[in-house]
């Protein structure tokens, strides 16, 4: 849809920006891979105490990944955004640090379904969205509808672990 609807100057622009910010989303995963197996074997309270471990470090990794992509692209590329491109990146980025190793628990208890339908309803969610908001904002609003759909992923999975 991104393709459909931007120049390709916007497109390219684009795919460097969202690229970034999703290699600061897989982050959160690489920190986690380590310890895949001992979420798998430990008692929950244990996995609990990793989550908040993440979480401590989620915002000012992310922050510094910020930084980090604004300067490359920036200095370097010379994109030409404003920052709030980059501080809406960040809230991209941000909610994978809060539901990774609650899609680990739900894979741990074969509810791999769930996975997938969260998954699934975020896709669709995003689709709208970029429909609505990528004539009025081009990639700015690309942008939101993946930070708005990121948030909606996270209360869907935090929402889940709490009431099931």
């Amino acid at each position: 849809m991104v393709d459909f609807y931007l120049e390709k100057s916007q497109l390219a622009e684009y795919q460097l920006l969202i690229t970034s910010f999703l290699m600061l989303q897989v982050l959160a995963a690489y920190i986690i891979i380590p310890f895949t197996k001992h979420v798998y074997r430990l008692p929950k309270q244990v996995v609990q105490k990793m989550k908040y471990k993440l979480y401590t470090v989620a915002v000012p990794l992310t922050s510094i990944g910020v930084l980090a992509i604004w300067f490359i692209m920036e200095y370097f590329v010379a994109l030409g955004f404003s920052y709030n491109y980059y501080i809406l990146g960040g809230f991209i980025a941000l909610p994978c640090y809060f539901y990774t190793i609650n899609v680990m628990e739900l894979i741990k208890n074969h509810k791999e379904r769930i996975v997938i339908s969260i998954s699934f309803f975020g896709f669709f969610i995003n689709v709208i969205l970029i429909l609505f908001l990528i004539q009025p904002y081009q990639v700015l609003g690309v942008l939101l509808s993946v930070c708005i759909t990121q948030w909606i992923v996270l209360i869907c999975f935090k929402c889940y672990s709490k009431f099931s």
